[in-house]
Order: structure tokens, then sequence, then C-alpha cells
């Protein structure tokens, strides 16, 4: 699992620098960048640098590039939306698939950790699991809300960035706003209160999202069945579809910390 571990903070480093970065060709490169760095930085910092360890670490870039890269073009034009989550699975996929091979991750890292003794993390702490939980958390930050864009725009809930940029239409997601900084937080939410063994109160953040949003979606609908130019069904896809996907992003990294 320490490849995966790695891969996955660089993944997330990199979506939380294309985050603020912008959009453009530049921004894209220095998240490419940075997320090779993190990968390079902590295979040195983690002992990972036995030649299988090397080179599956350097091959692991190859998805993660062309993810940030797809990624992007789906956002802007709608088109392949779907190759650009095919790059993440497989890319996930086959570091998890391989990690028997991979190396128990120590190092420098594993020498701060036993000396910092630090709280939440276990005792002895497992490297490898503390990275994974960071990248984790990192993924949930911001390339979970790629994903879930990704999906939306795959089954038509939203629309792509140039046709917003080009056309007056209204969207759906105009008429629920919060939803890119409330996901990343129900997601970290869910992720800590699994962690902590308190499943049910992970399952009681899931449902009060659902209550809380059922009220405004009622509120704004009319005798039309319309909200300010965009139906009700458009606006309960987009809701639904959202959030199923960031609860089961959220749950499959609960999974894999197990």
């Amino acid at each position: 699992m320490s490849w995966l571990a790695v891969w996955l903070v660089g993944l997330g480093l990199a979506d939380l620098v294309r985050a603020g970065a912008g959009t453009g060709t530049t921004a894209l490169r220095v998240a490419m960048a940075s997320g090779a760095a993190a990968v390079a930085v902590l295979a040195a910092l983690t002992a990972l640098t036995a030649p299988i360890d090397l080179v599956c670490l350097a091959l692991s870039l190859v998805p993660m590039a062309l993810w940030l890269w797809w990624s992007a073009e789906a956002v802007a034009t709608g088109a392949g939306n779907w190759r650009a989550l095919g790059a993440l699975a497989v890319g996930a996929g086959w570091l998890l698939g391989l990690s028997g091979w991979a190396s128990p991750a120590g190092g420098l890292f594993g020498r701060w950790l036993r000396w910092a003794d630090l709280p939440l993390v276990g005792s002895p702490a497992v490297p490898t699991h503390v990275l994974l939980v960071v990248g984790l958390l990192l993924v949930n930050l911001a390339t979970a809300n790629i994903v879930v864009r990704l999906v939306l725009l795959g089954v038509g809930a939203i629309r792509p960035v140039l046709h917003i940029q080009t056309s007056s239409d209204p969207q759906p997601s105009d008429q629920l706003r919060g939803g890119r900084l409330l996901g990343p937080m129900e997601r970290v939410l869910i992720l800590g209160l699994g962690l902590a063994g308190q499943l049910t109160a992970a399952g009681l953040v899931i449902a009060a999202k659902g209550l809380i949003r059922f009220p405004e979606l009622q509120a704004k609908r009319d005798d039309r069945t319309s909200v300010d130019g965009v139906g009700i069904d458009a606006v309960t896809e987009y809701f639904l579809v959202g959030s199923f996907v960031s609860w089961l992003v959220a749950l499959v990294s609960l999974a894999v910390t197990r």
C-alpha cells in the first residue's frame, strides 16, 4: 500500500494546486510538477528507493498526468469525462494490485513518526497508514470535487465550462449553492468519523444533508415545477447524483484505510 499512499498524496496535492492556480496549460504544468515533486520527495523520505519502487512510482506519474489533462479538458468541453475517470481508476487500481511488491515505508519519515509520538496515529505509528490517510484526505478535498463534476457532466446534470461561458442558460448548480465547499467538508467529516469508529455518526451526516436540502428544493418549487428556468427534476438530479457520488468517494476512501 505504500506506493498507493505516496501516489495519493501527490495526486491530492496536484489537484489542490490546480484548484488554486486556475485554468490553462501553465496551471496544469504547475500542478503536475507539484504532484511529481511530492511523489519524489516522499519516496526519498520513506526509503522507497528499491528499483521496483522507483520504477512503479515513476510509472504512476503517467496516469496522474493523464488524469490532470483529461479531466481539465472534460470540465471545459464536456468530452472525455469517462476517459479521465478511467485514468484515475487505472492509476489507483494497478498500484493497489501490485502493492505486495512494494517496500514497507520507513526511512526518515518513519523515524520521525516514532520520535514525534503524534496523537491519533496509533502506537507504534505505521508510516504507510499515516501517508494513506493524509493522501485520502487530500484527495477528498480537491480530487473528489472533480470526480463529482465529471460524473454530473456524464449524466447531463450540468454543462461544461465553455457552454456556460457562451450561453446564458440557467444551470441546476445555480440553485443549490455551496456544494463545492460543503462537499469536501462532508467527505472529510465522514472519513474522520469513520476512522474514529463512529460509523453511526457518519451516517447521520449523510442523512442531515438530505434533510437540510429537501426543504430548500421544496421552497423553490412552483406550480410549473421549475426553478428560475431550470426544471425541478434537473435540480433534484443534480443534487442526488452529486451527493451520492460524493458520499461514495468518502466511503471508498474509508474502506481503503481499513
